[in-house]
């Protein structure tokens, strides 16, 4: 049976622990590598990065060695900003002709090409803060204690920044990996009907699943998640 190393890649503000929980529902043929973004975590001493670019370069050379020198399969999650970095980075790999993921697994981002252009990153830090709790989530948090705020704002404004400056733009190929598509039925960030776009970026299949919930879905749905990777993975 295949094995497969999954990089699991954070949604904004996220360090690598928000996906921990997952962790014992995937298969033993499946490495779970939950990466750290610099500025956060582990990697708290390092600074934010303010351009998408840069993170992606960041992760690429964090496993480059890992998916060279391995016999594993591999794919992406990611969450997200951590969708948007997943879909660059997997046209990274493509153009720089390395093995191709096996497999994207894509959640809670719209195709970039339909991407709403906002600003929230400029706004002031109240106004900012009532904007990502309109997301759903954990965050309310953020506004009853100054204490957390003043470690995660920088951050979420980093991420915010660095996603909303994002410049897509449409490559020659097409990707040639299968796709996976996560949606919440009630994410305001994306449109239901539109999220099946991400399939004219791959010349293999692209699959869309949707769930209940808002934007952050994956918090009460992440169980039948973890079982549709498996089972894509592993059958």
């Amino acid at each position: 049976m295949k094995e497969f190393n999954l990089f699991m890649i954070p949604y904004a503000g996220g360090s690598s622990s928000v996906y921990r929980k997952w962790e014992n529902g995937f298969s033993k043929n499946v490495n779970v590598v939950f990466l750290e973004l610099s500025g956060r975590g582990s990697r708290y001493r390092e600074p934010l990065y303010l351009h998408l670019k840069d993170t992606v370069d960041d992760i690429y050379n964090q496993i480059l060695d890992t998916i060279t020198h391995s016999r594993k399969g591999y794919a992406f999650f990611g969450h997200s900003m951590g969708a948007l970095i997943t879909y660059e980075l997997a046209y990274k790999l493509q153009e720089s002709s390395i093995q191709n993921p096996d497999y994207l697994f894509i959640s809670g981002h719209m195709p970039p090409h339909l991407r709403e252009q906002t600003y929230r990153y400029k706004m002031p830090d109240n106004e900012f803060l009532k904007e990502i709790i309109k997301l759903g989530g954990s965050s309310k948090a953020l506004l009853e204690s100054t204490e957390l705020a003043d470690i995660i704002l920088p951050i979420l404004k980093a991420d915010m920044q660095s996603v909303e400056t994002y410049e897509h733009y449409q490559r020659p190929k097409k990707l040639n990996i299968d796709m996976h598509i996560f949606n919440g039925e009630k994410d305001i960030t994306t449109i239901n009907h539109l999220i099946k776009e991400w399939g004219i970026f791959t010349e293999r299949n692209c699959y869309l699943n949707h769930f209940k919930g808002n934007h952050f879905f994956i918090d009460d749905n992440y169980k039948e998640i973890t079982r549709i990777i498996n089972q894509v993975m592993i059958g």
